[in-house]
């Protein structure tokens, strides 16, 4: 068993990449959205970047917490 805890891995620096969306009905103001490259399907989105950042570390504390209750393996990040 791993003793890798949460707090090892919110202090990894995964890569992330956000793009803003200018062409969606549902937010004519438009977005910004992405994720971490290592954590698939650790999204999310922000009116801001501001708030996307804030945001992403939120889900990115949600993923890695629902890994470690699963026992499911964490990349980690390669550089």
């Amino acid at each position: 068993m791993s003793n890798k805890d949460i707090e090892y891995y919110m202090k990894l620096n995964y890569t992330y990449k956000f793009r803003f969306i200018a062409n969606d009905p549902s937010y004519p103001e438009g977005y910004y959205y992405g994720g971490f490259e290592e954590l698939q399907g650790c999204k999310t989105d922000g009116k801001t970047v501001e708030e996307f950042l804030t945001d992403l570390e939120v889900v990115k504390r949600m993923w890695i917490e629902v890994k470690l209750e699963y026992g499911e393996p964490i990349p980690e990040p390669e550089n």
